[in-house]
């Protein structure tokens, strides 16, 4: 089969390990996690050998799928976080948030949608290399598949008796298919899910849709308009930030939209919206909190020499509140997240054998503050290091 072919040479793998993984493609193992609204979440494990595939496949192929839509999906990318995602959220001019959460996300996805979905994404990568629009990163590189560049590259010149290289891209796609999905539909659990659902959000359409719903309600402004804000799409969050209030009406228009042009369905139980002058909004974990600079910090800013006149008075009349105070906005854990934390740490100075779980959380507590942690935090952790030291 010529698309087994193409597959170990994408793959650059031996044939018996795609056999292999083909051999065990429904061997998954169900495992139950409960969730914080006490229902069960199913992860379904793959065997270890249908499991080397897709990280392989993930690696050498689905990466290497733009992701270029008119929302930033942020979810599920390397190097990028769900700190990363709210942070995108935390800007001066936002006072309203409102969340979305895409009910079963992955197993939304049905083969059927996924087969019209990989099947795009190919026909955009050969039309590219028909028009010779050569990416950086090809689905086909050519040291590996040279063969296959060959086949395309004869294309427009196809006879009775030629290979038909969009015909071996069908049964490429009817081979990958079994191996990246599970009784018909993706599997949470599996290495390359969350890879596939930001390549349905992208190539969908959906996105695009929500964008101009978003414009031609006036929720998102164009890039001259001081009122701009934020849309972002994090694994099954879509976040949508605003500087004028967001109606009821407009809120159900935009799930009909969603459910009526993608897969998705939205948990209406988990729909959230947040005014910011009655409570700090919560995105992706992290509250958008504002901040008020001490004086000491605003002289520095001042004799920042760095800045023109004009780039420090446009940068305080964004920043200072009517009060003449300097107004920053920043990200945080919930201050519930935080005392459990701080009670961790208590509890590991004694308990030795919660180490590792501190330094997890100090990690994660680094990435969201820098080196301005919590004072909360920061007192017991002092007197967790001097046991430790």
């Amino acid at each position: 089969m010529i698309s087994k072919d193409l597959l170990t040479s994408v793959l650059d793998w031996p044939e018996e390990k795609i056999n292999k993984a083909v051999l065990f493609k429904d061997s998954y193992r169900l495992i139950n996690r409960k969730k914080k609204d006490g229902s069960l979440r199913k992860i379904y494990a793959p065997h270890p050998d249908l499991k080397r595939f897709q990280r392989r496949f993930l690696k050498y192929f689905l990466y290497r799928i733009p992701l270029i839509s008119s929302l930033p999906i942020n979810g599920f990318r390397p190097k990028f976080s769900y700190i990363d995602n709210t942070k995108e959220h935390a800007q001066k001019n936002v006072r309203f948030v409102l969340r979305l959460d895409f009910r079963d996300a992955f197993p939304s996805v049905k083969i059927e949608y996924l087969r019209i979905i990989l099947k795009k994404v190919l026909f955009l990568e050969v039309k590219g290399y028909m028009e010779k629009n050569y990416r950086q990163r090809p689905l086909f590189p050519n040291k590996r598949v040279q063969w296959f560049r060959k086949l395309l590259r004869d294309l427009p010149q196809l006879n009775l008796f030629s290979v038909d290289p969009l015909k071996i891209l069908d049964e490429f796609v009817e081979l990958i298919l079994p191996l990246i999905t599970y009784q018909g539909k993706l599997p949470q659990g599996a290495s390359t899910s969350p890879c596939l659902l930001n390549i349905v959000l992208c190539y969908s359409g959906l996105l695009e849709k929500i964008y101009q719903f978003l414009w031609d309600n006036r929720i998102l402004f164009s890039e001259n308009d001081v009122s701009m804000v934020n849309s972002t799409i994090y694994a099954d969050d879509l976040t949508i930030s605003s500087s004028e209030p967001i109606s009821r009406s407009s809120i159900n228009q935009l799930i009909d939209l969603i459910e009526q042009e993608s897969p998705f369905k939205i948990n209406r139980q988990k729909i959230s919206y947040f005014n910011r002058a009655r409570i700090a909004p919560l995105v992706t974990g992290l509250r958008i909190v504002r901040l008020v600079k001490e004086e000491i910090e605003l002289e520095n800013f001042l004799s920042n020499k760095d800045l023109t006149y004009k780039q420090k008075k446009n940068i305080l009349r964004r920043t200072l509140n009517k009060k003449g105070k300097w107004i920053i906005t920043s990200v945080s854990l919930p201050k519930k997240q935080i005392r459990r934390i701080r009670g961790l740490i208590y509890r590991a100075i004694s308990e030795k054998a919660l180490a590792p779980i501190i330094d997890g959380h100090m990690a994660n507590l680094k990435a969201i503050y820098g080196q301005n942690l919590p004072n909360q935090i920061m007192v017991p952790y002092k007197k967790y290091l001097i046991t430790e030291g």
